[in-house]
C-alpha cells in the first residue's frame, strides 16, 4: 500500500468512527453509502454511487478485474436474514454474465441465511463490519486483496461468506 494509500485509509478510518457514533438510522445509512464509494475509490476500483434503474435501488457498482460488481449496503441493528441475501442475489443474477456483487451487512448475517445461499452457484460474496474494520486497521490486507480471497473462496467451497478471522488463515 503507497503512502497516499495509507493516509487516504486513516481518513476514511476516522470517517468511519464517525459513523459508528451517529444514532440517526436514515442519516447514518446514507453516510455510509458514501463513506463505501470512497473506499473503493481509494482502492482504484472505478466506484458508482447508489443509483435507480427501474424496480430496483442499487447501492453502488465498483469493478475488478473483468468483473462489474454491484453493492448492497446494509447497517441495521440486525443480522442480514436469508430473504434479504436472496433479494441482492436476484438483483445480481439479472444482470450481465461478467456481474458480481458483494452484500456488506455491518452486524453480519444469519447463519441459516447463509448455510441456505452456500453451494447454490451463487454471484455474490457477503462481507460485515469486521472485513471492513480489518481493512481500515491495517490488519494485513487491503480491499482488493480482500474481495479477491473472498471470491475465490466461494469459486472453489461454494461458500459466500468467509469470516475476517478465517480469511488470513487461508492461501491468497
Amino acid at each position: 500500500m503507497t503512502a497516499a494509500t495509507r493516509v487516504a485509509v486513516e481518513g476514511l478510518r476516522e470517517r468511519y468512527l464517525a459513523l459508528v457514533a451517529e444514532s440517526d438510522a436514515v442519516r447514518r445509512g446514507l453516510a455510509f453509502e458514501s463513506w463505501l464509494t470512497d473506499l473503493f475509490d481509494v482502492f482504484d476500483l472505478r466506484p458508482c454511487r447508489p443509483y435507480r434503474i427501474v424496480g430496483e435501488q442499487i447501492d453502488g457498482a465498483f469493478e475488478l478485474g473483468d468483473h462489474h460488481w454491484l453493492l448492497e449496503a446494509r447497517w441495521r441493528n440486525d443480522a442480514s436474514d436469508r430473504d434479504q441475501i436472496g433479494s441482492f442475489e436476484e438483483k445480481v443474477r439479472r444482470k450481465a454474465d461478467t456481474t458480481l456483487g458483494v452484500f456488506i451487512a455491518m452486524n453480519g448475517f444469519e447463519a441459516g441465511g447463509v448455510t441456505y445461499h452456500n453451494g447454490r452457484r451463487s454471484p455474490i460474496v457477503l462481507m460485515d463490519g469486521a472485513d471492513l474494520l480489518g481493512i481500515i486497521d491495517g490488519r494485513g490486507i487491503d480491499l482488493v486483496q480482500l474481495l479477491q480471497r473472498k471470491r475465490r473462496h466461494a469459486a472453489l467451497t461454494g461458500e459466500i461468506y468467509l469470516p475476517f478471522s478465517a480469511l488470513l488463515s487461508h492461501a491468497a
